[in-house]
């Protein structure tokens, strides 16, 4: 006799793809890492896969070491420092990605909600966690479920700022404050275990013992197909 055995599911809840992410990566790096440059600056920095970009400028950090990644920012009018004179030769791929204007999103719970809460992990690069180290902007007050944008006209769904303080009228469970995160006084950390993409090293092709030394940091599976 012939059974015919059907499986089915019997949740509905959707799998969890689990992996490691480049931002999980730059947390434990940030973890075991330590400041390395000290910079003041208006203008939009980011430090990723071995590429310095200043506003809509960038440098290619491989064969570069901290002192010189240093005179590179002075040279575009950016204050910077190293935390000490004994790392300056080190090599700048070791530098901790970073991005210092960012947006970010909350979730509105409260009104008057106080916006000196709302942080980013960024906060860690910042000396002392000094509030005074960050300008927050409200790019947006919202909510997805009914797919509205609160004005600022005093509307029955409207926001307003006082200070430091947000004040929303018609506040919804799923309202979300969206905010320009813009930071301007900030370490940047190093850690010798950084971890690069592989064809944004690849891509600069600067034959340096600054990339052996990184290299040599670098983990991959597939060695023998590099």
């Amino acid at each position: 006799m012939n059974l015919d055995i059907f499986k089915e599911e019997l949740s509905d809840r959707k799998k969890v793809v689990r992996g490691i992410t480049k931002d999980q990566i730059n947390s434990e790096l940030m973890a075991n890492g330590y400041p390395a440059l000290y910079i003041e600056t208006d203008s939009h920095i980011i430090f990723c896969n071995s590429t310095l970009t200043i506003d809509e400028i960038s440098i290619s950090l491989p064969g570069l070491t901290l002192i010189e990644v240093v005179k590179r920012l002075r040279e575009n009018s950016i204050d910077a420092y190293i935390t000490r004179n004994s790392i300056g030769m080190l090599p700048a791929e070791l530098l901790i990605d970073f991005d210092n204007k960012i947006i970010i999103t909350e979730n509105v719970d409260i009104s008057p909600k106080n916006i000196d809460e709302i942080h980013d992990k960024s906060i860690l690069n910042i000396p002392a966690l000094e509030e005074s180290s960050i300008l927050k902007t409200i790019v947006y007050v919202y909510s997805v479920n009914e797919n509205r944008i609160y004005g600022t006209n005093n509307e029955i769904f409207s926001y307003y700022r006082e200070g430091n303080r947000l004040f929303t009228n018609g506040l919804l469970e799923d309202t979300e404050v969206m905010i320009e995160y813009d930071i301007n006084k900030f370490f940047i950390y190093i850690n010798d275990e950084n971890v690069i993409e592989l064809n944004k090293l690849l891509d600069d092709s600067i034959d340096s013992i600054n990339n052996k030394i990184l290299l040599n940091n670098v983990n991959s599976n597939n060695w023998d197909k590099v």
